[in-house]
């Protein structure tokens, strides 16, 4: 597979574990199972991954949101129909405003709103996109 036997296994403990504490709890909505997965992990050990772990949160988590990462390869994982018609699962495809240059609040509102039409296109092939890092980047919090 990776040469990553070790991290793997421990990886799925993890889930396993979130799944069956938090699986019911009102106040969860969902789950990523890693974020911000290099560019250079091969697509069919990130894609094999999700399978594992989405079948892990469908089994004890159905009304979860399954969230994978894109890997900063744009929609990537989701072309070739990978998880086609599976229920619940989002793309987190966030653009980075805690980096980003300080400005204006519409400054940020433009740079969000600049991925809608790439953003409908991953909804064609991977479901929902998911931008996480908006409310907290986006909220200034310098001075408090």
């Amino acid at each position: 597979m990776c040469g990553c036997l070790a991290q793997w296994d421990h990886s799925i403990k993890v889930i396993k574990q979130t799944v069956a504490a938090y699986g019911k709890h009102p106040a969860v909505w969902g789950l990523s199972p890693v974020n911000e997965v290099g560019a250079w992990t091969p697509m069919d050990v990130l894609r094999k991954f999700y399978w594992e772990t989405y079948h892990i949160v469908r089994a004890g988590a159905p009304r979860w949101m399954f969230v994978m990462d894109s890997s900063f390869r744009g929609s990537e994982v989701g072309r070739d129909g990978f998880m086609k018609g599976c229920p619940n699962k989002a793309l987190d495809k966030h653009p980075y405003h805690a980096w980003a240059a300080w400005g204006p609040v519409q400054t940020y509102y433009d740079r969000s709103c600049g991925w809608g039409d790439e953003n409908t296109a991953n909804e064609d092939e991977v479901g929902t996109s998911a931008p996480p890092t908006w409310v907290t980047a986006g909220t200034p919090l310098r001075g408090r």
